[in-house]
Order: structure tokens, then C-alpha cells, then sequence
């Protein structure tokens, strides 16, 4: 009978020991000042619904002159994670819309992911757009957005998830 209550007392300080614990690492991590700046902040992406293939071909059909069919496939997270890690290759692509000097730091934008087949071919169209100041609705996780003459808070890119490799979206699609 006493060793039953030894092990009542016990579990009892162990549960304790592991609830302070907890309320440790919880208020811990809640205590550390919050101070986010705008350059801090890293806007998210989103990979668009299959849907959006008709307002891409519908919109970039233009693009596509050679008659190609753009088709969706299935990105795992590899592939988006990969996207993500070569974001970096933006900067140094060419941008129309911009001067020579301009420097486009990817990850700073709001960035739609759409994966196309283009004759066979498994790409990401990315398009990158301006983070919203005034809070951005999640609309843009959902339809592809579009902005005629954006100026630098618009750019699109095409990242080739075999070659690991992005490219200016009016180089690849169409000339591929």
C-alpha cells in the first residue's frame, strides 16, 4: 500500500515539474520583444488552384503563339521549397518594366505559384506581386492576379523545377 502511494506522489511531482516546464517555454517564447519592421518581413506565397489554368492561358495566350496547350500538373513541397530556396536567381534576371539598375529582391513580394505543363514540361509560373500596406484580403492565395503596367511591385518568373532554374516568363513560355 505504501509503495502505491509513493508512486502517486511521484507521478504527481512529475506532472508538475513537466506543467512548469511547459508554462515555461510558452511564456518564454511570448516574452521576447516583438518588433517587426517592414524590411524584416518576409510576405508569403501561395500555389494556386488548378482552376487558374483558364485565366492564365486566357491572359498569357499571347505568350503562347506557337500554339502550345498549357495544362496544370501536382508540385509536391519539394518542388515549392526548392522555388523558394532559388528566389535569390530573380535579382538576377532582366526586368522590361524596369531600368538597368533596378534590383528585384523576390522574397520581399506577395508571390502566386501556378504549376503549368508547357509541351510536357512541369513548370512554376510564378508571379510576384507588392505586398499590400493597407492588409492584404487572401484572394490572392486563391486567383491569379493581374496588373497591367505594375511598374516594381509587379514581375512574373518561370522556375523549371529540373533545371532548379528561373527564367524571364516571356523567355521560356512560348521558346521552350
Amino acid at each position: 500500500m505504501k509503495n502505491i502511494w509513493l508512486k502517486i506522489a511521484l507521478l504527481v511531482l512529475l506532472c508538475g515539474a513537466l506543467g512548469f516546464e511547459l508554462w515555461h517555454l510558452r511564456s518564454s517564447s511570448g516574452s521576447a520583444p516583438h518588433n517587426p519592421t517592414p524590411s524584416a518581413h518576409k510576405p508569403d506565397f501561395a500555389l494556386l488552384p488548378a482552376t487558374e489554368i483558364a485565366a492564365f492561358n486566357k491572359t498569357y495566350g499571347k505568350l503562347l503563339s506557337l500554339g502550345v496547350h498549357v495544362q496544370s500538373w501536382e508540385p509536391t513541397l519539394g518542388d515549392m521549397q526548392e522555388a523558394e530556396d532559388e528566389l535569390p536567381q530573380i535579382s538576377k534576371l532582366t526586368n522590361k518594366n524596369l531600368d538597368s539598375n533596378a534590383h528585384i529582391e523576390a522574397s520581399q513580394y506577395m508571390r502566386q505559384y501556378l504549376a503549368i505543363a508547357v509541351d510536357g514540361k512541369n513548370l512554376l509560373f510564378v508571379n510576384g506581386l507588392c505586398p499590400n500596406p493597407y492588409g492584404a484580403n487572401n484572394d490572392w492565395r486563391k486567383r491569379l492576379t493581374f496588373v497591367n503596367d505594375g511598374g516594381p511591385c509587379h514581375w512574373q518568373a518561370i522556375y523549371n523545377p529540373s533545371t532548379h532554374t528561373f527564367a524571364d516568363s516571356e523567355l521560356t513560355v512560348g521558346r521552350s
